[in-house]
C-alpha cells in the first residue's frame, strides 16, 4: 500500500493488475519483477488514473464507482 500511495496509484487498481500479471513471471526468470511495481507501471502508462483494461474486462478504481 505504501508504494502505491508514494507513487500516486490507486491500490485496488494496482493490486488487480498485479494479480492478473504476476504469473507471467513464473517460468521466465529473465523478467524483472520490478516491472509490476506501482511506480514503474505508472511511468510506463499501464495504470490509468481512471481505469485499466485487463484481459477482456475493464477495471474501474473504487473511487470512480
Amino acid at each position: 500500500m505504501g508504494c502505491c500511495k508514494a507513487s500516486g496509484v490507486d491500490f485496488r487498481t494496482w493490486l488487480i493488475y498485479f494479480l492478473d500479471h504476476v504469473h507471467d513471471y513464473d517460468n521466465d526468470y529473465t523478467k524483472d519483477l520490478t516491472e509490476i511495481l506501482p511506480d514503474y507501471l505508472k511511468a510506463a502508462g499501464k495504470l490509468s488514473p481512471h481505469s485499466i483494461h485487463t484481459n477482456d474486462r475493464e477495471i474501474i478504481p473504487e473511487n470512480r464507482l
